[in-house]
């Protein structure tokens, strides 16, 4: 059975023995690795230890920790997300002229 990713992302936010500002400077870690998967799709410098897929799952339980950390609920997740993803889809849409 799966859990669902968003409920255990609230749980593990209450467990950080960290701040907020200290997970966002994790979430920033995992966005310059995120840069340099991207980086090394083009210069091929070096062996990665993740992909890019993986380090952009890093960035997003990173953004859940920091969303749950400040008090947002997962009632409220769905809503804004909701939201957003309709800012999102037609931002989308003017770019592609629909």
């Amino acid at each position: 059975v799966r859990v669902c990713p968003i409920e255990n992302a609230k749980d593990l936010a209450k467990k950080a023995p960290y701040s907020k500002e200290i997970s966002f400077c994790h979430m920033v870690e995992e966005v310059g690795e995120v840069g340099t998967c991207l980086n090394n799709e083009v210069t091929k410098r070096k062996e990665l230890s993740e992909p890019l897929r993986n380090e952009c799952v890093d960035v997003i339980n990173c953004a859940l920790e920091l969303f749950f950390m400040d008090g947002g609920t997962i009632e409220e997740f769905y809503d804004v997300i909701e939201k957003k993803q309709g800012k999102w889809k037609q931002n989308l849409e003017r770019l592609n002229g629909n």
